[in-house]
């Protein structure tokens, strides 16, 4: 039985080793349309110069990455976003910018597994709402559960782009300001080396869950209803502190700006950079 913490696959090979090349895609003809755009996405030619002239890939180990295991790699011209070459995933520069740190710390990479989505796959948005909801859990003492948070969110399809992005629950607000939209990032990528313990898809993947259940939840690829969300009280006292005030784009209680928690400073405050917290630098 699949349990929240645990791997998101069965069987013996981890979510990592499951991920399947999209230019080798198993899927259905439909599901490799609905990636046909992203599947064109290579990395930008000025974007290209830039990473190697000022030697991205190494600032972005020093400012990024507090482990052993990870290191980033800068893409050829001819590299998609689906198909990082092996024993590495994609990574975009706006998902760093957001917060998102390696080691992932435990409640960030829990909600990620559940959604059974590869980092690559994730419009930035998503990264800043994760980011957003654990860090003001966290600092406010509040548990911030996969339960919790699949309540107050869902994944929703841009078919346009070909990237998932979240949707808060009706009248919550978890990140502050609200986002509409992030220009210029698609084509802003590194790959990132990752341990061969990585516990997430490292590439493309069709099953993804809209609604993060477990997999005897998943039918025929349809959310399960927010109402077959269980919480227990004290997950009912942390959504309700999310709730937005009425008729406004302003959460009821205090969040903080995630651009200020984003930074190295605040995330390592509440334990969001595992390496940082256990003396690892």
């Amino acid at each position: 039985m699949f349990s929240y913490g645990e791997s998101a696959e069965t069987g013996s090979k981890s979510a990592a080793s499951c991920g399947s090349d999209f230019s080798n895609h198993s899927g259905s003809p439909a599901n490799k349309k609905k990636y046909e755009t992203v599947s064109k996405q290579y990395p930008g030619s000025s974007y290209l110069e830039d990473c190697k002239k000022y030697q991205f890939h190494v600032a972005a180990d020093k400012l990024y990455c507090f482990g052993p295991g990870y290191n980033f790699v800068i893409p050829s011209a001819d590299s998609s976003v689906c198909n990082p070459p092996d024993g590495t995933t994609t990574v975009y520069l706006k998902h760093l910018e957001f917060g998102l740190r390696f080691p992932l710390n435990p409640e960030v990479k829990n909600i990620l597994k559940a959604m059974n989505v590869a980092l690559c796959q994730l419009h930035p948005i998503c990264i800043r709402k994760i980011v957003g909801f654990v860090w003001t859990c966290k600092f406010l003492g509040f548990t911030p559960s996969v339960n919790v948070f699949r309540w107050l969110h869902r994944l929703t399809f841009d078919s346009k782009l070909g990237f998932w992005s979240i949707r808060t629950t009706d009248n919550y607000m978890t990140s502050y300001p609200k986002l509409e939209s992030v220009k210029n990032w698609k084509e802003r990528f590194l790959f990132l080396k990752v341990p061969l313990d990585w516990e997430l898809p490292t590439h493309f993947r069709d099953s993804v869950r809209e609604r993060l259940e477990p997999p005897n939840e998943w039918i025929k690829g349809e959310c399960a209803p927010i109402s077959s969300v269980t919480l227990t009280q004290t997950e009912q006292l942390t959504v309700e502190y999310f709730k937005k005030a009425p008729k406004e784009e302003k959460p009821l209680n205090w969040l903080p700006h995630v651009q200020v928690i984003s930074q190295d400073e605040y995330l390592s405050r509440v334990g969001m950079i595992p390496g940082m917290s256990a003396g690892m630098l």
